[in-house]
């Protein structure tokens, strides 16, 4: 899989792209790999998943789809069946295609993620949910507002950091996410952190610099 990953920017043939999704749908699961509570890779949903060889094939569908969208159709079985899979370690690393996706369907994208995502605080703490969730939640934060809010009050570190930082960000643009602000503002740790690192980060854009200065206040 690392090999067609390298190679997906190429006018690749449609066999190549069978093989990937044959590996996608029939790969074998390892014992171990489905459950959230496994020492696997330092309990590492996505470090698992990205070891398995449906989760190597989903990070490089998610490679070729990221080069080259009309790639679309003839990969769409092997993304839902990896958006889906039984083993959450896959799922947390179908979260890098739905990412892809959504430069090809947004909502299908958005929809897909809180169906797989939904409660389960591993995945969402898992490392591909913070970018995706960073450019769904401009066009789709009402979809993914009762998420976002679950993620602050997780006991998952890495999921309220994520929430935290999703709402930062969209509450630029976004009026309920600025309306949520003050959830994160009760927040954790975590949570606080995160949004003072989207301010920091912010303070040179001039239309929010100065909100990002009250913020620090």
């Amino acid at each position: 899989m690392s090999a067609i990953s390298a190679a997906s920017d190429r006018d690749l043939p449609v066999e190549i792209l069978e093989i990937v999704t044959h590996h996608a749908i029939n790969g074998r699961t390892p014992e171990g790999s489905g459950g959230l509570t496994g020492t696997s890779y330092g309990g590492n949903l996505v470090n698992h998943g990205i070891n398995t060889i449906r989760g190597a094939a989903a990070d490089c569908i998610a490679s070729l789809l990221f080069r080259d969208p009309k790639r679309w159709p003839i990969l769409e079985k092997a993304v839902h069946h990896v958006v889906f899979d039984e083993s959450w370690s896959v799922r947390a690393v179908s979260v890098h295609c739905l990412t892809a996706m959504l430069n090809i369907d947004r909502t299908l994208a958005v929809d897909w993620f809180v169906q797989t995502a939904g409660k389960n605080e591993a995945l969402l703490g898992s490392m591909f949910v913070p970018r995706f969730l960073q450019f769904a939640s401009q066009s789709h934060y009402k979809t993914v507002r009762e998420i976002l809010q679950s993620m602050l009050r997780s006991e998952n570190g890495d999921a309220r950091e994520a929430g935290a930082q999703t709402i930062a960000i969209a509450s630029f643009r976004v009026n309920e996410a600025f309306e949520d602000l003050a959830l994160v503002r009760a927040g954790s740790d975590e949570a606080r952190t995160a949004w003072m690192e989207v301010a920091a980060e912010n303070l040179g854009y001039g239309a929010i610099s100065d909100r990002c200065r009250e913020w620090f206040k």
